[in-house]
């Protein structure tokens, strides 16, 4: 059994992670995945995945030969390829898509991924107005 379990506000641990390859699985593997808002898909070098899922012949990846990723201070980085991953967060199941890069850059977890596994909210305060000064009518949604 996959299971998942938050360590810290920063930080997100996947253990347990099954190969999908004939059954086996694999226990005490882990990888603690930065929560990076600002990136836009979630990666695995290629010395997690082999640990996590024993795949050494990384034959579960699906290959890619021109696909790059930049990184907020522009800096290339050649992606291998992608592959799909297993997980579980509160109970539930998913599947997560991981870009498996050439280097070995630090596991990261996209906003997307954060925000559908509950890991990030975004609470926008312009939206909610704590006290209405002007005395009209409560603003719809403040309480």
């Amino acid at each position: 059994m996959n299971t998942v379990e938050e360590v810290t506000e920063e930080v997100f641990r996947i253990s347990q992670v099954g190969s999908g390859l004939g059954g086996k699985q694999r226990t005490q593997s882990q990888v603690t995945f930065q929560l990076d808002t600002g990136a836009e898909c979630n990666l695995l070098s290629p010395k997690d995945y082999q640990r996590v899922t024993g795949d050494v012949d990384l034959k579960q990846v699906n290959r890619c030969s021109h696909k790059f990723i930049k990184t907020y201070t522009n800096e290339p980085y050649k992606i291998m390829g992608l592959t799909e991953l297993p997980i579980w967060c509160h109970g539930k199941r998913d599947v997560l898509l991981f870009n498996i890069t050439e280097d070995d850059l630090a596991p990261l977890l996209s906003y997307s991924t954060c925000i559908d596994l509950g890991l990030v909210t975004i609470n926008d305060c312009d939206s909610t107005v704590a006290s209405n000064s002007n005395g009209l009518e409560p603003t719809p949604g403040v309480v």
